[in-house]
């Protein structure tokens, strides 16, 4: 069992403005690099030769590099609105859990030629960005995975030790105010009326009540810096591989928050988009299903039982 560290504080939440809350990089705009540009940026400043793929993100630009010797890397190009803290932050986690747990796959991340993790790519980049390349991790998205194919049980094993590797990081920047950490819900209520559909309003509208009533229980949770974003895009899968889950990806949403909100987000991630919300559920029944069938079938004088 997890046992919070004596250096772990309590989820409290001091008054937010919303503006600060939004001061994040999906707020600003920028042109887009292509693979032209990426090619080049991996030649200059990493000694990397290759051809660049574009990877499709929200919020910078990533590429797969495959370099002439046969090597694969990702190569990611920071949005202008990413301060060099919260790269810091990215980095030293992810590098912290290279040490810590080395069994857990976090891409390894890469100095440039001069020894630097993030390095800016100079006055001709403008407004001014970095880059940072990481290892390539082999798999599937678990989004792009069928149900079936999702093994529930692990993705909790590797949060829970992911969770662990993490529980004695500290980092100067761990404690910044990001609009994606859930404990600052509340703060953003005044922006329900930029929501157009009045559907989705009206279900936005519903959810902060609802966040009310456990923000008080929330505030006593035990906290330590956390992924932040453990979904279905952030997971890598290898069904039939040694292991399922083959990577941990994108900590660009890494906080100092309470550990329900990483686990809570985590479970949440895995539903199906279509679950009817007001029924029953239960993630693992199919993996049972799955378990029961491959330990009792075939056997003799028998026939599998919805084990279809």
């Amino acid at each position: 069992m997890f046992t919070p560290s004596h250096s772990q504080g309590l989820c409290a939440r001091p008054p937010v403005e919303p503006d600060a809350l939004l001061a994040s990089g999906l707020s600003v705009s920028f042109p887009r690099l292509n693979e032209i540009d990426a090619v080049a940026i991996t030649r200059r400043i990493y000694a990397i030769d290759g051809t660049a793929t574009r990877f499709s993100t929200e919020k910078d630009d990533t590429f797969r590099i495959d370099a002439v010797d046969g090597a694969l890397y990702v190569l990611k190009v920071s949005n202008p609105g990413e301060t060099a803290e919260e790269l810091d932050l990215q980095v030293a986690a992810m590098r912290h859990v290279a040490t810590a747990a080395p069994h857990l796959p976090v891409p390894h991340v890469l100095p440039g030629i001069d020894g630097r993790f993030v390095v800016p790519l100079g006055p001709s980049m403008q407004p001014q960005r970095t880059a940072r390349p990481y290892s390539y991790l082999e798999g599937t998205p678990l989004d792009a995975l069928r149900p079936g194919a999702v093994d529930h049980y692990e993705i909790g094993e590797v949060l829970a030790q992911l969770e662990l590797a993490l529980a004695d990081f500290r980092h100067p920047h761990e404690h910044r105010v990001l609009a994606w950490d859930v404990k600052h819900m509340a703060s953003l209520a005044g922006l329900q009326a930029h929501i157009a559909a009045p559907l989705h309003r009206s279900l936005i509208a519903e959810a902060f009540p609802r966040f009310a009533v456990i923000e008080p229980a929330l505030r006593r949770c035990p906290t330590q810096v956390v992924h932040n974003d453990f979904n279905r895009s952030n997971i890598v899968g290898n069904p039939g591989g040694p292991n399922f889950v083959s990577g941990i990806i994108d900590f660009s949403d890494t906080v100092h928050t309470a550990i329900a909100i990483d686990v809570a987000t985590a479970v949440m991630n895995q539903f199906p988009l279509d679950f009817d919300a007001d029924g029953p559920h239960d993630l693992f029944a199919l993996f049972r299903r799955a378990s029961y069938c491959a330990a009792t079938w075939p056997m003799p004088n028998s026939a599998p039982t919805n084990c279809g």
